[in-house]
């Protein structure tokens, strides 16, 4: 999953890419910045399933399935962070 992160310029970008593990991050060009997973993520992970669960909540108007994987997370991160962003401010 790439994305820019900043456009600075025509010749000077910085991207940012989300990979499924240390492993898939090998490789990749100087300058891009690569993102996978870590253990405290699938805690997150964990708790979140919980929360949906726990809640009831319906994630599937945000084109999501139950339960959220880690696979989501990387390939799908857009809608995932849409519903957190959402659930986060009505908990306030």
């Amino acid at each position: 999953m790439y994305f820019d992160l900043l456009d600075v310029g025509e010749t000077d970008k910085m991207v940012l890419v989300f990979v499924h593990s240390e492993e898939e991050a090998e490789g990749y060009e100087e300058g891009i910045i690569v993102a996978w997973p870590s253990a405290k993520t699938e805690i997150t992970l964990i708790r979140i399933n919980r929360y949906i669960e726990r809640e009831g909540i319906d994630i599937s108007r945000f084109s999501l399935e139950y339960p959220l994987t880690m696979e989501n997370l990387v390939d799908n991160w857009e809608p995932i962070e849409e519903f957190l962003r959402e659930y986060k401010q009505a908990a306030r």
